[in-house]
């Protein structure tokens, strides 16, 4: 409750926040629909169709660019358009969110064929050893991935 908030010494932000949830949940139970989600999302399927599909409308780039650059392969030279229109749209916040998010994507491709190759090969845990190696350097080479991945984002 909201009376014992104002007397308390320390006022948080995270108790504030807390107790804003809980009265938001109160409040709103009566009017709760009996299906679907509870909270609305910010945008209507319109807005998040057109940001969607702003990647595919680039005209500067050929379809296989666009191919690549969806399964975020390759990104496209000038850009990504749908960066550019969830930064505008969102703000700089939610825009360094999906960068990251594409950057990471991307970096997960490195990492998919040496994983393949040594999934093919059934490289595993197996008893300490030589037969062991391969299983230490798949650890190696993630720690590794790792790294690059922090270093390459700054």
């Amino acid at each position: 409750d909201w009376e014992t908030l104002d007397k308390e010494d320390t006022v948080t932000p995270a108790k504030y926040l807390n107790r804003l949830v809980h009265l938001i949940s109160d409040r709103t139970q009566e009017i709760r629909p009996d299906y679907g989600p509870w909270m609305w999302p910010l945008n209507d399927s319109e807005v998040c169709s057109a940001i969607a599909l702003s990647q595919f409308m680039d005209p500067q780039s050929a379809c296989w660019q666009k191919a690549l650059w969806a399964i975020r392969i390759l990104p496209p030279k000038h850009g990504s358009i749908l960066a550019r229109c969830i930064m505008e749209h969102y703000g700089r916040e939610t825009g360094y969110v999906f960068a990251w998010d594409n950057l990471f994507a991307r970096g997960l491709w490195a990492l998919a064929l040496p994983m393949l190759i040594f999934g093919l090969a059934n490289v595993g845990p197996k008893t300490p050893g030589v037969e062991s190696i391969p299983w230490y350097a798949m650890q190696i080479l993630t720690l590794i991935w790792g790294v690059c991945l922090i270093a390459f984002s700054s």
